[in-house]
């Protein structure tokens, strides 16, 4: 007798974890895990060869999406944050639309529920930023987490007081990019790891026409690198009024939100997805050396990824467009880029 028209073949298994949209879906280096970021607040973490759910980590707010999700390399465990000789790679930070990135720590990923969060990074309470502006019914508009990244070798700083390793956690909010490092200690009393974070340094992003292209190192909290300026980075930049800023009258302050973030160890360089419809690519120490855009597009920028030479890069615009890159790295700061195709149609 032949199957039903829409049964499940035997080879495929539908799993149930999510009640809502799926923004986020990432592999664990080791390939056994999968980590998926929903719009029902939580993050599933799967067997990804079995097809089955081991954990449900809930902890962002029930009023806000969880955006993103990452699992940190396994030389996190040993070289960027434990510095023992534990095995376990098992760190991973979300993000969510409640302005909160947590880091969560498990023994052994294929225990089930065997997930903590360790330590949380509340973005909405930066000293040193901006606030934002009030939504319509007076709640303050919280700011959206859609980018983090583990990074193990972030090139560009040699300074003292940064440790050695150059292993960072980055963060977005709104329109800012944040990087920070991490200290892990034994709390003796009880019997456990105390992660707390300390930001290394800040970039900020405005209008391309501003001063130093719109981008602009800072600090955002007390524990940042000293970083000299002549000027907060609020004081010039989003001045510059543009007719086709993002979000219209629900963004008054003109900010240029940023959408996706990616560092590629392989050239050295930050690039930066913008709601202005541009692409900055930053050195490490956060210097602008390039934008990628094209004349014309007025559409925000919704995601982008490099390829692992970091020679090449994608960009993905909301209109429905995909832009291949070709990014020419001399050295220094010396970056030339060139369009080499804009694919069309496949998305409506």
């Amino acid at each position: 007798q032949p199957p039903p028209e829409n049964a499940t073949p035997p080879n495929e298994r539908v799993c149930f974890g999510h009640m809502e949209t799926i923004y986020c879906v990432y592999f664990s280096e080791c390939g056994k895990y999968l980590a998926t970021a929903s719009q029902d607040s939580s993050v599933c973490i799967w067997d990804a060869a079995k097809n089955v759910l081991l954990s449900t980590l809930t902890g962002h707010s029930k009023d806000h999406e969880c955006l993103r999700v990452t699992w940190a390399p396994s030389k996190w465990s040993t070289d960027g944050i434990t510095r023992t000789d534990s095995p376990t790679a098992s760190f991973l930070a979300s993000g969510g639309a409640d302005g909160m990135v947590k880091v969560w720590l498990s023994a052994d990923p294929s225990k089930r529920n065997s997930w903590d969060c360790v330590s949380t990074i509340d973005h909405s309470s930066f000293e040193g930023k901006p606030k934002s502006p009030s939504l319509e019914n007076g709640q303050e508009d919280i700011p959206q987490i859609y980018a983090i990244q583990f990074i193990e070798r972030w090139q560009g700083l040699s300074l003292k007081d940064v440790v050695d390793k150059n292993s960072f956690l980055m963060s977005s909010s709104d329109d800012y990019i944040h990087l920070w490092e991490m200290d892990v200690c034994q709390d003796e009393k009880e019997n456990s790891l105390q992660i707390t974070f300390s930001e290394v340094f800040s970039i900020r992003f405005t209008a391309h026409q501003g001063v130093n292209n719109g981008v602009t190192v800072c600090n955002v909290t007390s524990s940042g690198l000293n970083v000299s300026q002549k000027e907060h980075p609020s004081t010039f930049g989003n001045n510059i009024r543009t007719a086709d800023a993002f979000g219209g009258f629900r963004n008054p302050n003109n900010t240029i939100y940023v959408f996706d973030a990616q560092y590629c160890p392989g050239n050295g360089l930050l690039g930066v997805a913008l709601s202005d419809g541009t692409l900055r690519l930053v050195n490490g120490r956060g210097v602008f050396v390039s934008i990628l855009s094209l004349p014309g597009c007025k559409s925000h920028l919704t995601s982008f990824t490099w390829d692992s030479t970091g020679s090449r890069l994608a960009s993905c615009v909301a209109q429905g467009s995909l832009i291949l890159w070709n990014i020419h790295h001399s050295g220094a700061d010396e970056v030339n880029v060139s369009c080499a195709a804009v694919l069309e149609g496949g998305h409506v």
